[in-house]
């Protein structure tokens, strides 16, 4: 297999880290049809970040959800992208929808921060029972100890109202 796909990719990050947009979608567009979705992915991440550069907020938000259905392992990255711009565009709702796909299939140290924003968005919605269960799920391992010392002192105020 050739190295030449790898490389445009490669072109069309660091075109992009160095201020031409319009140059990386040149060297990407190519590989947004590429049968690895690995490759595929990442050239459609990269499309949409050049987009939204650009100030082509739709066509980003097209560019991540292509990132999004082209699977392999960057795909959550494409739905939190995704749900990222629905939320700037002021749809909580399917922003809502886009994070669960997020939080579906992003690796597991990444869930936590991808609870927190569900939370909050479901919150803003009016949904504040679901919004406290993702805070106590984006909290992780802290949640699920008991809280000894907070035991402690409230057996110590105990002790100490009843000895006065």
């Amino acid at each position: 297999m050739s190295d030449e796909p790898r490389l445009r990719l490669d072109e069309g990050q660091r075109l992009l880290d160095g201020g031409d947009p319009s140059g990386a979608l040149t060297m990407l567009a190519p590989l947004t049809g590429h049968p690895d979705p690995e490759l595929a992915g990442a050239a459609w991440l990269l499309i949409g970040t050049a987009r939204y550069r650009e100030d082509d907020e739709e066509g980003a938000l097209a560019a991540w959800q292509s990132a999004a259905n082209a699977g392999g392992s960057s795909a959550w990255i494409g739905w939190r992208s995704v749900a990222e711009q629905r939320v700037r565009n002021g749809d909580l709702e399917e922003a809502i929808a886009a994070y669960r796909e997020a939080d579906r299939r992003a690796p597991p140290h990444e869930r936590g921060a991808i609870a927190n924003r569900i939370a909050w968005l479901l919150k803003e919605t009016g949904h504040d029972f679901a919004a406290r269960r993702q805070f106590n799920r984006a909290r992780g391992a802290y949640a699920s100890y008991t809280g000894f010392v907070t035991f402690a002192i409230i057996g110590a105020c105990v002790i100490a109202f009843l000895a006065d």
